[in-house]
């Protein structure tokens, strides 16, 4: 829907905690690579500015995506990786999380979705 750039989701407390943890902010970035170079300039530019205003302490994940996904790990300045799946390719949510090296421990909220993606 390009008439909505942005979507921000406020998450509840864990329920039956008592301590309240300071969660640091996530954000995610979505970028679709399907764009002519121009286009791809302006995105890039873009991108650049609005890095600027995300706190230093956030935590910020990118998807790029056009004929394949691609789920990019942004703390290896040295040896940067990137996580493929194929766009044609049905996945559940489990067999996401096992490509990515993920557990149902490290979900947050215990959900543990396996619907497809």
């Amino acid at each position: 829907m390009r008439e909505y750039t942005t979507i921000e989701y406020i998450l509840p407390p864990p329920q039956g905690s008592q301590n309240q943890q300071v969660l640091k902010p996530i954000f995610l970035l979505m970028v679709d690579t399907a764009l002519d170079s121009e286009e791809l300039a302006e995105l890039k530019d873009s991108l650049q500015q609005s890095i600027n205003f995300i706190p230093e302490d956030a935590l910020i994940g990118l998807i790029t995506y056009g004929k394949m996904a691609f789920v990019h790990e942004l703390g290896f300045q040295h040896c940067p990786k990137a996580y493929a799946f194929k766009g044609d390719k049905k996945m559940t949510a489990d067999e996401v999380r096992t490509q990515l090296g993920l557990n149902k421990s490290s979900d947050p909220l215990n959900k543990g979705d396996s619907t497809a993606l």
